[in-house]
């Protein structure tokens, strides 16, 4: 068997298309959809096929394909994808708009990396526009143990620029306190979506800004996560 007829028992098609590289025939292909890896012998699946990998169907989900160093590009339910070729790199599945029954709001557009980032969490989200002024919606956003309550929905205001420019502050609905009934500084009502939502003024210090290219939703909500845990330090 000459060079080019050998095959790989197992390519991993991401780690191909980060690199650069051309990809060799394969008996099987991992492939990443959102946070988790699969595997297909089938190099040329449909968007269908590569929903059903992750449990999902395209009456419920949108797919799109990550192509290195390009945006994501919609794949139908019934289009093939050739996992072979140079640069496919990975899949992002999204929730449809009108899913009958969930009422998931999807009103703007945000990175590949957000979308990755909410999915993964496997908890419900929304993208509205509520006064002209675009918000995430983070349902079941996990608050630590001291406040009163578990989880509450978190929205995050998406300014104009963003991702380059910086996102501030989280809101909180119902509104925190905590549970040793020591009062919280800097809160503020802010009305979204017809609901009042709990404003925590807080804000990157200098020695820590925004970072273009790194940060993103992901690391915000990190970043509320930190400061929600020194707010029950203090004393």
């Amino acid at each position: 068997m000459s060079a080019e007829d050998e095959e790989l028992e197992l390519l991993d098609v991401e780690e191909y298309a980060r690199a650069g590289k051309d990809k060799p025939k394969a008996r099987r292909y991992r492939i990443r959809i959102d946070r988790t890896h699969y595997e297909t012998p089938n190099p040329t699946p449909t968007g269908r096929e590569i929903l059903a990998l992750a449990g999902k169907t395209p009456e419920m989900y949108l797919l799109s394909q990550k192509v290195t160093g390009g945006p994501p590009v919609p794949i139908g339910a019934d289009q093939e994808v050739d996992l072979r070729a140079k640069g496919v790199e990975r899949f992002m599945t999204v929730p449809r708009e009108a899913t009958e029954g969930l009422g998931f709001r999807r009103q703007f557009s945000l990175p590949p990396e957000d979308l990755e980032f909410l999915e993964g969490r496997g908890e419900s989200w929304e993208a509205i526009v509520d006064g002209g002024t675009q918000w995430v919606l983070l349902h079941r956003f996990e608050l630590p143990v001291g406040f009163n309550a578990s989880h509450a929905i978190a929205a995050i205001r998406i300014v104009g620029g963003y991702p380059d420019a910086a996102l501030d502050m989280v809101y909180f609905e119902p509104h925190l306190s905590r549970a040793d009934g020591k009062a919280i500084n800097a809160l503020s009502p802010q009305p979204i979506d017809g609901r009042t939502f709990q404003q925590w003024s807080r804000h990157r210090p200098a020695a820590s800004p925004w970072r273009t290219g790194e940060d993103g939703l992901a690391t915000h909500c990190a970043y509320a996560q930190g400061w929600l845990a020194d707010e029950l330090k203090k004393r």
